[in-house]
């Protein structure tokens, strides 16, 4: 059981993420996989211009371990910052409904109830 003190830490709302060594930016992201909140800022600082380097590369090898987030380009800076809006993928079938098991925390509830 997760103390209350520490609860944020299951639905994490802004991260940003300026790890230029290739292993701490994937171990953030493997972290983060599971944590993030519907709705969370992701910001990387160093994302680079040119696909396949640095936190982009991390970033997309990520990908594939998340299939069921999505992601929503928000901006990209002159200076390297990539922020994205991350999601919880809905069922294809379903207009209301997020993936079961996951728990995405009251926002996730309140669309069910709205729906």
């Amino acid at each position: 059981m997760i103390p209350a003190s520490l609860a944020f830490l299951l639905h994490i709302p802004y991260v940003r993420i300026d790890c230029d060594i290739y292993l701490p930016a994937l171990d953030c992201l493997n972290y983060l996989g599971s944590r993030l909140a519907d709705g969370a800022i992701l910001v990387f600082d160093d994302w680079p211009r040119l696909r396949g380097y640095g936190e982009q590369r991390r970033f997309e090898q990520w990908l594939p371990t998340v299939p069921h987030l999505e992601f929503e380009f928000l901006f990209y800076g002159a200076i390297g910052h990539f922020y994205t809006r991350v999601h919880p993928k809905k069922l294809p079938h379903c207009t209301n409904c997020l993936i079961p098991g996951l728990d995405w925390g009251f926002s996730s509830v309140l669309i069910q109830l709205l729906d």
